[in-house]
This record gives structure tokens, sequence and C-alpha cells, in this order.
């Protein structure tokens, strides 16, 4: 321990013992970069553009000063836990507090994290990259009239982390005393609440037909490639992009079938099969509401693509798969190679695949992205019965 002067850097040891001194120094630049070498993943520019100093940015000159947000505490809050308070008079418009995010993908947020995220950008999925408010910024309590708003901070550029920081600001006058609540919106008690769907129901909004068939074995599947088809067409004759596909084919219930298998079969890192089927799913949401396509199973097997990239250990296909919003918790659909009625299914989940076959870092993958690590099949049988029976526990 030492005094410290004024304008010194103050740092903290985050690792004890031989080889701190080579760690991690700035760990929120470390995360902006990691992710910029992400070819697929998309980076938008936030706050200033990185010009002349911006006296009214909430960042200036790279220099966020705690005497500006000195109007708020911390202490325990009688709705839930800790909460944040305004300690004098605060008039509509004021900011209160400025938070550095902690850029993050959906498979590195484990279930510590997964209630304290932010979109990083307004067009990216929810399952995409997200930020982790740091400081007072993860302490907010929710109201459906909330007094502050939150926002993009407004910078100057100079430092790539902070271009990410998040603004809360007064949605209107605030007593001296008065707790501080944001709103986490709709979407976030919508995936939190309990509810109960009927299979029928669950196998459409994953691919599926109603008996548990991919979706391009639906009696309507050919008046739905025709109406892509015709989508298509209109797109070309008014010269914009008709799709992402490699190849320009004439849709069909077969074509559907050979593009969805060069998808689930996909080497590891291979972007043409995976962008070629999400562009194609995109059309069919679109143009005959068909949901969930990435976790269309195969006819035979069962299998959807997690599936497949858990067995192989395809772990850059897992991670689009992800960000892409494949669900990480269905399981195999009836097979007919089990059953030739498809009334029988193995039931695995990419969780009990991935035990059968250690792979370690694919059950790293998919647990960091909400999958159940403790999931059962209908006979009981978790993860890691599966890894003791095939020599896999250790």
């Amino acid at each position: 321990m030492a005094d410290i002067a004024v304008g010194e850097e103050v740092c903290v040891a985050r690792r004890s013992g031989a080889g701190s001194t080579g760690g991690l120094r700035d760990m929120l630049g470390a995360a902006v970069k990691a992710l910029e070498a992400v070819p697929e993943v998309e980076i938008l520019e936030c706050g200033g553009d990185g010009g002349d100093h911006d006296a009214a940015a909430d960042i200036a000159d790279g220099v966020l000063a705690a005497s500006r947000l000195n109007g708020i505490e911390m202490r325990c809050s009688p709705l839930h836990g800790n909460g944040v308070y305004a300690t004098r008079p605060l008039r509509i418009g004021d900011v209160v507090e400025v938070s550095p995010m902690l850029l993050i993908q959906r498979w590195e947020i484990g279930q510590c994290f997964i209630d304290h995220r932010f979109p990083a950008t307004q067009v990216e999925p929810q399952n995409s990259t997200s930020k982790i408010a740091l400081g007072l910024g993860s302490v907010f309590n929710h109201s459906d009239t909330p007094n502050l708003g939150y926002r993009e901070a407004k910078t100057d550029g100079r430092i790539a982390a902070q271009r990410f920081s998040q603004c809360y600001f007064a949605l209107r006058d605030i007593a001296e005393g008065e707790e501080l609540f944001i709103s986490y919106g709709a979407a976030w008690w919508k995936s939190r609440a309990h509810k109960e769907i009927k299979l029928g129901a669950w196998r459409l909004m994953h691919g599926e037909t109603l008996e548990g068939r991919p979706f391009y074995d639906h009696r309507n599947v050919a008046q739905w490639c025709e109406a892509v088809n015709c989508a298509r067409r209109q797109a070309r004759a008014c010269s914009v992009e008709a799709s992402a596909l490699a190849h320009d084919v004439h849709l069909s219930p077969a074509a559907l079938e050979h593009l969805h298998c060069a998808f689930v079969h996909a080497d590891d890192g291979e972007a043409g099969p995976l962008q070629a089927w999400k562009s194609m799913c995109d059309l069919f949401l679109e143009h005959a509401q068909v949901r969930g396509g990435l976790d269309a199973p195969l006819r035979s097997t069962g299998e959807r693509a997690l599936h497949r990239a858990a067995m192989f250990g395809s772990t850059k296909n897992l991670k689009w798969l992800v960000r892409n919003g494949a669900d990480v918790n269905a399981a195999t659909a009836p097979s007919l190679d089990i059953s030739p009625d498809g009334t029988a299914s193995s039931a695995l989940y990419p969780m009990h695949v991935a035990a059968i076959y250690g792979q370690i870092e694919a059950l790293t993958i998919l647990h960091g992205a909400g999958a159940d690590i403790n999931c059962k099949r209908v006979d009981g049988a978790a993860p890691l019965d599966f890894a003791e029976d095939t020599g896999q526990a250790d």
C-alpha cells in the first residue's frame, strides 16, 4: 500500500500470486477488441465521433468527473435489496449516473449476470452482444412508472470502451430522498414469466409441424415456397438483392431440405450454409409465418443444428447459433429412424449430447448461453449420467 498522488491512476490487482503482473489491465477495452475480432459481429459506433472536445458530452475529453454525479447514493430499498436514492432535488433532464458498460456475448454471461444485461445496440438480437452495467447502473430497481430514463452516453470518442457507456437521466423532477427507478422493459418480464405451452404450439415455434417433423414437411410448404419465390422475383425486378443464398435456386420442398441438411451438417466455421439457411428462415418468417427455422430438426434423427454442433464440439457454429437465437434448451424431435410412425424421440438436449461426447468447451458455451446443466430427459437422465455412462465424467 502507498499514498496516491493527485492525477495518479488508481489500480487494483485482479489476481494474486505468481503471474499477476502480466494479467489483464483494461477489461472494458479488451472486451471491445475481442468483439471487433469476430467478423459476423457488428459493433456499431456509439456516442461521439472522436472529434474536438465537446463541452456537452457526458464524458468530455475522456474524463468522467465524480463531482458531476454527487446527487445519488445506494442504500437498502424496501422494494428489493439495494436501491439508489436522490440525496438532493433533481430537475428533469439532470444526469444522475454514467455507467461504464462491459460488452459481452451471450455464451459468456452465464447465469449470474443475465438479469443485468442491456442490448448493445438497437438492432442486434437479444441473444447477440449485450452490455453489462457496472457501478450503480446495475443497482437501479424497476418501476412501471420510472423516474429515470437511460441512453447511450455522449462522448468525444477518445477511448473505444467509453463509447458504450450508459447515461441515466431524470424523466421528471425528483425530490430529495426519493428512490430512483428505471424500466426494465416488457421483454425482461415476459422472458421470466412462468408460462405453460402446449406441445403443438411449442413445435410451431421451433421450425416443426404439429407432428414434430421439419416445417418443410407441412402440407402447405409448396405454396409457401411459391410465395417466397414470388417475393424474390419482385426483389430482383426492383434491383434489390433477393437473399443471401450462395446459389439463387428455385425453392421447392426438396431444395429446402437440401439447404437444411447442409446447414445442420456444416463444418465448424463454414459460414455459407449457416447464412444461407438463416436467409431462407427470414424469408419464410416474413412470407409464411414459419418460426424457429434455426431449430428445425432433421426428419430421420430429430437432431437440430445445436445437437450436431455439440456432438462435434463445433464451437464457432455453436456461438453463431446462440448469437442468432437458436434455443439451447430444445430437445430432439421425433425420429423416423427410431420409430417409422414418428412417435418416438431420443429426447436429448444439446447439453446431453455435449456430455456424451466429452465436448467440454461446448458444455461451457451452452451453459453460458442459458442451457440447464442439470437438464433431465423424461427418464431422469442428466448430462452427468450420460458422461459417466460413456466414460467422459472426468
